[in-house]
Formats: structure tokens, C-alpha cells, sequence
């Protein structure tokens, strides 16, 4: 009588690439060691953050490798050791490591600068087809190519980068680098001694006394929305951001306090700022006081909303129109440089003047003086200066 024939189970199962809606993703089976059960395991890597499909698909068939490779030994149940020596890490590899570590910070901001100029040079990467070199083979000449690159990117409106905007990039691609120095990946920092861009001196520039009331006194007639927006960046320090994710609920007249969550406030922290009275009495207006709390206070098309925020440009086209009807009107001269921000650097600005740093930063929501700094347009003759005495020859 033939004996039937006993196939036993494989312990794993090779992984494989699934391209879902949302997401790209590998899949495997392996035995969980704990309880002799075969079971579905995912894993995603830096995939998803890879906008460039030709480089994410390269990638991931680098990280199907990389899992067949530790399947035997048990991954991902059993921690596997596997030595490379670092002449033989590829570009790639090198790359995805160092920026993992770069963005392991609680400083949102930080991480997710990182994470933009990280997938950037993914993208680079995967055109020049440079994956697979050796890290410790990307040379200055490389390096210099990658910034070329980066000068060949438009903004978001379509404009060519700042010299601004090119070091910003330069710095982190280095600090990421850095990292793989400091692993002895790679001998040197192929973008240590590439020499910043001169910037120009930011166009934007804070209001005169003059023109902050002319300004004020023509929203306050001609449309309270756009007032209150300057009012809000003048007084309260907001980000043009910020504003656009404020709803009515979001304003404790009695305490004085405007409640910033965490997923409203740019640097992903929860911050409460403080109304000054003034700005207590402007939102006591019936126009704001019936907004229905759970409303958008700079809702789309001007006005509050209930679930659609205003655009980006929305308050700066609304003080243009201010600005051009006064101007027309000879009541300004020169409008240029004025923007919304304008009225975030004249508070900064003036509120220095009359209050310590800590209670400015606060306000705004900078950890950094040198952030605050930076809105700070000191006027070109300093009274205190001026006024000084003598102080060293006897009368």
C-alpha cells in the first residue's frame, strides 16, 4: 500500500511588495518562536516618504532583499546581528539610516525639515541611479551637484528658490551627512565646506506708527475679518497658519486666552496666548460674538466657516486692496514691503521695547530668542542712544 507523503509547513514565507491605496508595504510570514504560529508581518520602512515611484519601487525591492536575507534566523521575532562593513553600505542604505536618526527629536519643526530635504535627495538619488554606490564614494563633486539641483526647484507659486532657501537645504543634507562621519561610514563631510549663498536683506518690513493707524482705521470701516487678522498678528503674535485653523470656541474672553492646540500651532505644541484688553473689546462685536462656536473663524471666501479654512493668500489679498485704495487716495505714499507679516514684525518689534524677551517669545510661541529675533527691525536711530549723557569727561 504508497504511503501518503508528508509535507511539513514552511517556517516562513518570502517577502513581497503590496501597493495598497494609502500605501506601499512589504509582506512576509515567519513563526512566532513564543506559541509555533505562522503569522502575517508588515513593514513599511521610509517607502511611503519616497515621492518618486521609479526610486520607492527600487527601494523596495532593496528591502524585500534585505528581509529574505533574515528570514532564516528568525527575523522579525529573533533579534538579528548583521555586520556590514562600511565600505560596502550602499548610498541608499547609508541614507535612510542617518536620516532615521536625524529625525528621532522632539522639535517637530526640525523633524520635519529633515524628513523634506531627506525624501528630496531620495528623489535625486534615484534619478542620478547613485542608490547602490558606496556611501563612503560620495565625493564634494557629488555634493555639488545635489545643490545644483536643489537651485533648479520652484516654490510652491511657482518661483525660482531663494539663496535663503539653498542654505536651509545645504545645512540639513549636511547635518545628515554629519551623522555618517560620525559612524565612520564615510571619511569625510562631502558638504562641510561648500560656502553658503549671500542672502538678501528681507523686502518685508515692519509699519510706521502712520501707517499702522491709517491701515487700521480703513479695515475697521471696510472689512472687520482682515482687521481683526492684523489685530491678531499684532497683538497676539500668530502665524498667518495658525490663524487660518482658529474657531470661535477658541477665544476665552473671560480669562483673556486664545487655546492653540497642538495640531493648530506650527511647532506641533499647545500654547495659550494672551488677549490683551484691547482685543478682548474687538471680538465683544456682534459680528464675532454670533459665530457658532465649532465655526472657522477666517473661513473660506472672507468670512467664517464651518469646516473650510481660508486660503493661503486670502488675507493678504483682502489688505491689498487696503493698501491700493489708500494709496490711491494719497493717503500712502509707499506701500511696498507691506505685508500681514508686516504686523507680526511691528509687534515683535514694539512689544521688545516695553517687555523682556521670555514674555515676547511666549506670546509668539518661539523656543528660540533667535527666532524671535529675527522679526525684531530696530529703528534706524536708537533714542536711548541718542539721549545718552557724558559720561566720562567732568562737566
Amino acid at each position: 500500500m504508497e504511503q501518503k507523503k508528508i509535507f511539513s509547513k514552511p517556517l516562513w514565507l518570502p517577502a513581497r511588495l503590496a501597493i495598497k491605496k494609502d500605501r506601499w508595504e512589504i509582506v512576509y510570514y515567519q513563526t512566532d518562536p513564543a506559541d509555533h504560529i505562522r503569522k502575517r508581518c508588515r513593514e513599511t520602512g521610509d517607502l511611503n516618504r519616497i515621492h518618486n515611484l521609479k526610486e520607492r519601487r527600487r527601494q523596495a525591492a532593496a528591502l524585500i532583499e534585505r528581509i529574505d536575507s533574515l528570514l532564516p534566523h528568525g527575523y522579525p521575532f529573533k533579534s538579528v546581528q548583521i555586520t556590514v562593513e562600511p565600505a560596502k553600505i550602499s548610498l541608499a542604505e547609508a541614507m535612510r539610516g542617518a536620516l532615521d536618526s536625524a529625525m528621532k527629536t522632539d522639535q517637530y519643526e526640525t523633524m520635519k525639515d529633515y524628513r523634506s530635504v531627506g525624501n528630496v535627495f531620495l528623489a535625486w538619488m534615484g534619478e542620478r541611479r547613485i542608490g547602490e554606490m558606496p556611501a563612503a564614494d560620495f565625493t564634494r563633486r557629488l555634493a555639488l551637484e545635489f545643490l545644483d539641483y536643489i537651485a533648479t526647484r520652484t516654490t510652491r507659486a511657482g518661483f525660482p528658490i531663494g539663496n535663503r532657501t539653498w542654505n536651509n537645504y545645504k545645512l540639513k543634507v549636511a547635518a545628515i551627512f554629519q551623522k555618517l562621519v560620525d559612524r565612520e561610514v564615510m571619511p569625510e563631510n562631502p558638504f562641510r565646506k561648500i560656502q553658503k549663498k549671500q542672502v538678501a536683506p528681507k523686502s518685508r518690513r515692519k509699519c510706521t506708527p502712520e501707517e499702522r493707524a491709517l491701515i487700521a482705521a480703513w479695515l475697521w470701516q471696510n472689512d472687520y475679518w482682515c482687521f481683526l487678522a492684523v489685530i491678531l498678528q499684532y497683538y497676539c503674535l500668530f502665524r498667518g497658519t495658525e490663524l487660518r485653523r482658529l474657531r470661535a470656541q477658541d477665544f476665552d474672553i473671560q480669562n483673556g486666552l486664545i487655546y492653540l492646540a497642538a495640531e493648530k500651532s506650527k511647532t506641533k505644541r499647545q500654547r495659550f496666548v494672551t488677549m490683551p484688553v484691547f482685543v478682548r473689546q474687538i471680538i465683544s462685536d456682534v459680528r464675532f460674538s454670533r459665530i457658532p462656536g465649532n465655526y472657522l473663524v477666517f473661513g473660506i471666501g472672507g468670512a467664517p466657516h464651518a469646516t473650510q479654512c481660508a486660503g493661503r493668500s486670502h488675507i493678504w489679498r483682502h489688505l491689498k486692496k487696503c493698501l491700493d485704495t489708500l494709496k490711491q487716495e494719497g493717503k500712502l505714499c509707499d506701500t511696498s514691503g507691506l505685508s500681514p507679516y508686516s504686523f507680526k514684525d511691528t509687534g515683535i518689534t514694539d512689544w521688545l521695547k516695553v517687555m523682556p524677551l521670555p514674555d515676547v517669545m511666549t506670546q509668539a510661541g518661539h523656543t528660540n530668542p533667535g527666532t524671535t529675533m529675527i522679526y525684531y527691525q530696530p529703528d534706524r536711530v536708537l533714542k536711548p542712544f541718542k539721549d545718552l549723557k557724558n559720561n566720562i569727561l567732568e562737566e
